[in-house]
């Protein structure tokens, strides 16, 4: 079975959001992203404790005003750059650069995703996981990357790639459970 689709900026946008959730999921604070995530807001607690104490010391607010800026300033650049490493990763990962159509053929074994130029095949048992919004299914090939298909491809396609995906499942872990 082949079916073809068009992806519009809204598609591409939720295949982000959507990829983001699930590298965040499986990476957490361990990544470096999320390791300038959670370094932010201790930055800004010194930050903040540096003005107390300048109040309270009641000293040259010059020295205390370097203090504040340099950790303000350092916050605001880890918070910087933790967004850029982000939308790299994502943007990286995912369709955003390629053709918005996608033709995707429907096999037994595998399915073949055609776009941009490019072809890939894979097999069934290699689909990482799913995950829907109210638009797409997503089919996850890794932590950082999948395939959008919209819900509104006939009900049929839908519960035939959901079916494969599915004995997939079942085939890998009766031969994981019997070897």
């Amino acid at each position: 079975m082949i079916v073809s689709y068009a992806l519009d900026d809204g598609d591409h946008q939720r295949l982000q959001l959507a990829v983001a959730r699930r590298f965040g999921a499986a990476h957490g604070w361990l990544s470096v992203h999320g390791l300038l995530q959670l370094l932010f807001w201790p930055l800004i607690g010194l930050a903040v404790a540096a003005i107390a104490w300048s109040i309270d010391e009641q000293a040259s607010y010059r020295r205390y005003a370097y203090v504040i800026g340099t950790f303000f300033g350092a916050a605001i650049v880890v918070r910087l750059a933790a967004e850029h490493l982000a939308r790299r990763a994502v943007i990286r990962a995912g369709l955003r650069t390629a053709a918005r159509e996608i033709e995707l053929e429907l096999r037994p074994a595998s399915f073949v995703a055609r776009y941009g130029g490019m072809s890939l095949e894979v097999p069934w048992t290699s689909v990482d996981g799913t995950a829907t919004d109210d638009r797409n299914l997503y089919l996850f090939l890794d932590s950082a990357s999948a395939l959008p298909v919209p819900k509104s491809l006939p009900d049929e396609t839908i519960a035939l790639i959901t079916a494969s995906i599915q004995q997939a499942r079942a085939a890998r872990n009766h031969s994981s459970a019997s070897g």
